[in-house]
């Protein structure tokens, strides 16, 4: 943020990722919240308002922060109507400040109706008009490694593997319990964790089991804890140490 000077400074969330180095949650958040030093004066601030954390925060350089979220009455950007369209998105109103409009977003999951409001803020603040906005939120491609659909002859897969932490894979599994037919989760470990990582990574394979995801492949050391907090649960999982394992 010191090389870029931003216009406009966006915090989707405080999550657990980073917790080896940055110790706590609080921790993580002063971080983020840096690049605010940096920001252009005259600048703007949009931070997720249904974030327990991000929502405490004041008045940045003179100016209150733009609060998107789910929660209507404590955000200024807020979605209505949402309905989940299985793995072909998500429709829902979004009402900005000067207009409202209904839109799909067209990747599958709640949380990414949060990231449509997020840009939605933002374009709002570069002056789009909600035409435009909607035009974007309509036509944006997924991107392999993030929430990207394959669709096979045979399978449908969901690659959503670039890098990870326990928040994000439970949004990716609440994906994948959207499909049709058996759902198998592979899952891998999460690094920087600090030292809570075996309970972290046993509350994702409860998660799995917990929301009737059918067979859990858990691969690395620390995922071991995965397979084990799911098969806790009743579903049945596997565990492979690596990935060689795992394709023998």
């Amino acid at each position: 943020s010191t090389v870029a000077s931003p216009d406009i400074c966006v915090i989707t969330n405080i999550g657990v990722a980073h917790l080896e180095f940055l110790k706590t949650r609080e921790g993580i958040m002063q971080e983020k919240t840096q690049m605010f030093q940096d920001m252009k004066p005259g600048g703007s601030v949009v931070l997720n308002g249904d974030d327990p954390l991000l929502s405490t925060i004041g008045p940045v350089k003179g100016s209150d922060p733009i609060f998107y979220g789910l929660d209507l009455d404590k955000n200024a950007v807020y979605a209505t109507d949402v309905e989940p369209l299985g793995l072909k998105g998500t429709s829902c109103t979004i009402h900005l400040p000067e207009g409202s409009f209904s839109c799909v977003v067209p990747i599958p999951g709640i949380h990414m109706v949060s990231n449509a409001l997020a840009g939605s803020a933002v374009g709002s603040k570069l002056g789009l008009t909600t035409e435009e906005i909607k035009r974007g939120i309509e036509s944006l491609p997924s991107i392999p490694g993030r929430n990207h659909i394959i669709q096979t002859d045979r399978l449908i897969l969901l690659d959503d593997c670039y890098n990870a932490n326990p928040v994000s894979m439970k949004a990716s599994l609440d994906v994948l319990n959207m499909g049709i037919g058996r759902k198998v989760a592979v899952l891998g470990d999460m690094g920087e964790l600090g030292p809570d990582y075996a309970a972290l990574h046993r509350s994702v394979g409860e998660y799995a089991a917990e929301i009737g995801i059918d067979l859990v492949c858990a691969i690395g050391p620390m995922s071991k804890e995965i397979a084990e907090g799911a098969a806790s649960d009743g579903t049945k999982a596997l565990w492979f140490e690596t990935k060689a394992d795992f394709l023998a």
